[in-house]
């Protein structure tokens, strides 16, 4: 598998589908942001989804992705 920073080796790609396979994978995202700050879990998963961004409104269409963090 190819990607912008090189190539993935074997455990790499064992590694990412046994974390796309985990029920709990959003859990672990939102907890792994700022985990030395204890509470704020809003805030920490508002973070983690505008990181992320979603579906596009108009599937076909190009346009560059604009983040909503300050």
């Amino acid at each position: 598998m190819q990607v912008a920073v090189g190539t993935l080796t074997d455990e790499d790609t064992r590694a990412i589908l046994k974390l796309s396979r985990d029920e709990r994978i959003g859990d672990r995202i939102f907890a792994s942001i700022a985990p030395s700050v204890y509470g704020h879990e809003d805030i920490k998963r508002g973070i983690a989804l505008a990181l992320f961004g979603g579906e596009p409104k108009n599937p076909g269409t190009l346009k560059a992705k604009s983040f909503h963090c300050c």
